[in-house]
């Protein structure tokens, strides 16, 4: 049975409407044959919350999945939010990859836990999951949830459903380091990059390992974009500082590094780090680390433009292509102002915007 919705009225009472849009069959979806629903609309509809869940699997082989994938969210005092389906591409839940959904849910409150499984459906139905986190939206609290473990039948336990509690309040958070080489000439490099986080922590100085930063071959490109999962770190509560450096290896070692940011997932906040610096022994003041100050919220939203990424698609006509000087200028709006990039000029190659070429910058 695919059940749509359940309409409720009593003698007084305006109707209640019930949404479900989901299977309640053993062979469809979840395999769940019941489901609890909460009125959606009419008079006495508590409130709803939206909520956003990043789902994170994992960067191994074979870890991503086909199957369908559901969630459950459960709260204070018993509530939950039933099974729900999370699906918005049909390529969701690929190897390393970051999926995004939003809910609508009744409110709640603090969350306890999740419930994350999948149908076993497709040609590759095994799932390694990393973690989910869920922010709700307005508030900004926000919930991780590390997995780190296989959804499959032929792997692990041979679990597909798995309940995972939250981070909150454990001595251990995972932390996403996110790089930005800046897209200057010779900006990139072929070294070792290491970084050492730093927090304050209920009254104390606290600080983590050197830890190296490689998950590819081609980790800091020019104009690149690098993110970094360092899992079951100690928590450093509010992080203050960073330093980066490199260990001069390699045929291209010198670095200009834009800004990093670091995300903690256990308190959902997310810290900026600018750097807009050589770490390079033959240009600047020759240093190959650097400590890096947490920014303030302020300065970290009026540098939130760096991380546009402009894509051109030249056309594929004669003549189409050019050798002129190309800007932008990117308009917005923020609180009700309107805002403006300024003019930027777009060049990173002698050979931007030729016929039928597609030219990035960030």
């Amino acid at each position: 049975m695919y059940l749509q919705e359940v309409l409720a009225s009593s003698p007084g009472m305006g109707p209640l409407q019930f949404v479900a849009n989901r299977w309640l069959a053993v062979n469809e979806a979840d395999g769940q044959t019941f489901i609890t629903l909460r009125p959606t609309s009419g008079q006495g509809t508590p409130p709803l919350r939206k909520y956003r869940v990043h789902v994170h699997t994992s960067d191994i082989r074979g870890a991503g999945t086909d199957a369908n994938v559901h969630i459950v969210l459960f709260g204070m005092n018993g509530q939950d939010s039933g099974p729900l389906k999370l699906e918005n591409s049909k390529n969701n839940f690929e190897r390393g990859a970051e999926d995004v959904f939003f809910l609508e849910l009744p409110d709640l409150g603090e969350l306890t836990a999740v419930e994350v499984g999948h149908d076993n459906s497709g040609a590759a139905p095994g799932w390694h999951l990393e973690q989910v986190v869920v922010v709700e939206v307005g508030s900004n609290r926000c919930w991780a949830f590390t997995c780190d473990r296989w959804l499959a039948k032929n792997e692990d336990d041979g679990v597909i459903r798995r309940r995972l509690l939250p981070l909150a309040n454990s001595s251990t958070t995972t932390y996403r380091v996110t790089t930005y080489t800046s897209d200057l000439r010779g900006a990139g490099t072929d070294a070792g990059v290491w970084v050492e986080l730093r927090g304050e922590l209920d009254g104390k100085l606290s600080q983590g390992p050197r830890l190296m930063l490689d998950n590819s071959s081609n980790n800091f490109e020019r104009g690149a974009v690098d993110t970094f999962l360092l899992k079951k770190q100690q928590n450093l509560g509010q992080l203050t500082s960073v330093t980066i450096g490199h260990d001069s290896k390699g045929m291209a070692s010198g670095w200009h590094l834009d800004h990093v940011e670091v995300a903690d997932d256990a308190s959902g906040v997310t810290y900026y780090f600018p750097c807009d610096a050589w770490l390079d022994k033959q240009q600047g003041d020759g240093a190959v680390e650097r400590l890096l100050k947490a920014a303030s919220k302020e300065e970290a939203a009026a540098a939130e433009k760096l991380a546009y990424k402009v894509t051109v698609y030249t056309s594929d006509i004669k003549f189409a292509g050019t050798d002129a000087s190309v800007f932008i200028d990117i308009l917005g709006n923020r609180n009700g102002q309107s805002t403006s990039s300024g003019r930027v000029a777009l060049n990173n190659s002698k050979n931007n915007f030729e016929r039928a070429a597609i030219d990035t910058f960030s």
